[in-house]
């Protein structure tokens, strides 16, 4: 890959600077790792992003990627907590993104940061276990990210944050649009929004006006066509609005 940095010249002497932004281009991977063992024996937290050109603010940790990449990100499970039971799609586990137009990814706070993708957009999650699996594909996917640790923005432009995200990040919210269709062991679902909050793991279904969602049950019949639903992913229940059923699991 290739590497363009620019610098801003600080205000503490003449004759020093500070990197400001990294453009990359070429077979570009920007990667951060977090172990929870001192002695780094466990499995890190992961996450990786790879196109063919990054541009990367050192100071803010903001990311534009106007081509085509993959996002990956894994999280363990947290030690010495009592950790929830495996759902079918949490925080933990591996998820990886993919797109064909575009990311960008900006600040939302002091910790965390949206990550919009852009065209042909496919997410893949394998879970805890061998079962909890879900694809989803979309026209454009909103991720809501927090950093596992905090690196407030920098007042002074000559104070720079790492050029790796500052931290791998943890999932927090997932909003697809447009074309959305998801596909899990047990049910299929086609919709025009899909608003998912992983720390509840409940997702909302929606239709544009004038249109329904399609929830399709596995080996039950006809799918069920409904205005919206309200998806509780930790045990698989679906609470249709205005159809002729009012749920399942």
């Amino acid at each position: 890959a290739q590497l363009v940095y620019a610098a801003k010249r600080s205000g503490l002497s003449s004759e020093t600077s500070s990197l400001q932004e990294i453009h990359g281009v070429g077979d570009v991977r920007i990667e951060s790792r977090a172990w929870g063992r001192e002695d780094r024996t466990d499995e890190p937290r992961l996450f990786r992003l790879m196109s063919s050109e990054v541009i990367h603010n050192v100071i803010t940790g903001e990311s534009n990627v106007p081509t085509a990449g993959t996002l990956l990100i894994f999280d363990r499970d947290d030690e010495g907590a009592k950790a929830a039971p495996p759902s079918l799609f949490d925080v933990r586990g591996s998820t990886r993104f993919r797109w064909d137009n575009s990311l960008v990814m900006n600040r939302d706070g002091e910790t965390r940061y949206r990550i919009t993708l852009d065209g042909g957009v496919e997410l893949i999650h394998a879970g805890m276990r061998a079962q909890d699996t879900l694809t989803l594909t979309a026209d454009q996917l909103e991720n809501t990210v927090e950093r596992l640790e905090a690196a407030p923005v920098k007042a002074d432009a000559t104070e720079a944050t790492p050029v790796d995200f500052g931290a791998p990040v943890k999932l927090l919210r997932i909003r697809a649009l447009g074309r959305v269709f998801v596909r899990t062991p047990d049910v299929d679902v086609e919709c025009d929004a899909f608003d998912y909050d992983l720390r509840t793991k409940v997702a909302t279904l929606t239709a544009r006006p004038g249109r329904t969602i399609s929830v399709m049950q596995k080996g039950k019949g006809s799918p069920i066509k409904a205005e919206a639903a309200v998806w509780d992913l930790d045990n698989g229940r679906v609470r249709v609005t205005n159809a002729a059923g009012s749920s399942f699991r």
